[in-house]
């Protein structure tokens, strides 16, 4: 199921910036993947099933957060203005999906005292560039143009109504190092439509093409400041037979985040939290969330 909620539009020094806030007080603070926005970021759902309260933030171009094409370094300062406005002094933690993974990052650096830990999930660009192909980083923008994206989700939704299993097939096959039809058939119909879901609610706006922009091999050095600069402890999940963003970044970021653990999730494809491998996520980020919530509670 697609995660959803009522967003709230919040005024910042540098625009709007879209939030959902669903859950209790004990949150942790998300930043979605590519081509996702506050409201449709199913990924956020662990964290309820957590029993954490979940503040999902719309990233610059997504939603309807209008700042421009804001660094993540930058935005995370805007952020952090959203955070004061909904009365949060500190969150549980800073989650990173995906292209959410440089804004955690940089929030976390920014902001030490406002985070109590960091989760990195396949998350992209570390300090190589992203997409992981060239031709990837090239095409993604031109196919993804604020411009063109509509166009490119519609066919993709009329793909998944008209042709469910040939449609499911060839969107997921890109997402996985591993022939699909050595994993797919092993969901259940129940999970194999709500990966149709997931692609039908997927959406650019221009924040695609500001993610590719901020995650060049020119602002390799910064993100590796960035990376170092982390003072909370971290945990990166990640698959091996993930596509999507590829292994190399979880090790990456395991060696330059100073106090980093690495979770190997077996998931078959980028989408680490439908079917069984979801339950190997919640398990780490339980064992590993646990121990931090000895101290004293977030405030709100």
């Amino acid at each position: 199921m697609v995660a959803g909620g009522s967003p709230h539009v919040i005024s910042t020094s540098g625009g709007p910036v879209e939030v959902v806030v669903r859950g209790g007080s004990d949150a942790v603070l998300y930043f979605h993947g590519g081509h996702e926005s506050a409201v449709t970021a199913p990924a956020s759902e662990l964290y309820l099933d957590l029993g954490c309260g979940v503040v999902a933030v719309s990233r610059p171009g997504y939603g309807r957060t209008d700042v421009g094409a804001a660094s993540p370094t930058d935005f995370a300062g805007l952020v952090d203005q959203v955070r004061d406005r909904l009365g949060y002094d500190r969150f549980r933690s800073v989650v990173g999906t995906s292209f959410g993974g440089p804004q955690a990052i940089a929030y976390a650096s920014r902001f030490p005292d406002r985070v109590r830990s960091l989760i990195l999930h396949s998350a992209a660009p570390s300090t190589r560039a992203y997409p992981d192909a060239a031709a990837q980083r090239i095409c993604g923008p031109l196919v993804f143009h604020p411009r063109v994206e509509r166009f490119t989700w519609a066919a993709v939704s009329l793909l998944l109504r008209t042709a469910p299993q040939l449609g499911l097939r060839l969107m997921v096959a890109p997402l996985s190092t591993r022939p699909v039809a050595t994993w797919l058939p092993e969901l259940s119909p129940e999970q194999r439509q709500e990966m149709r879901e997931v692609f039908c609610a997927l959406r650019s706006g221009a924040g695609f093409v500001i993610d590719v922009r901020h995650a060049g091999r020119d602002g390799a050095d910064a993100r590796r400041r960035a990376q170092r600069a982390i003072a909370c402890p971290a945990l990166v999940t990640a698959s091996r037979s993930d596509r999507g963003v590829v292994w190399a970044h979880a090790e990456d970021l395991l060696s330059t985040i100073p106090d980093a653990r690495l979770a190997e999730i077996p998931a078959p494809s980028h989408l680490f939290w439908i079917g069984p491998p979801r339950a190997h996520v919640v398990a780490a980020v339980r064992q590993f969330l646990d121990p931090l919530s000895q101290g004293p509670a977030p405030d709100r």
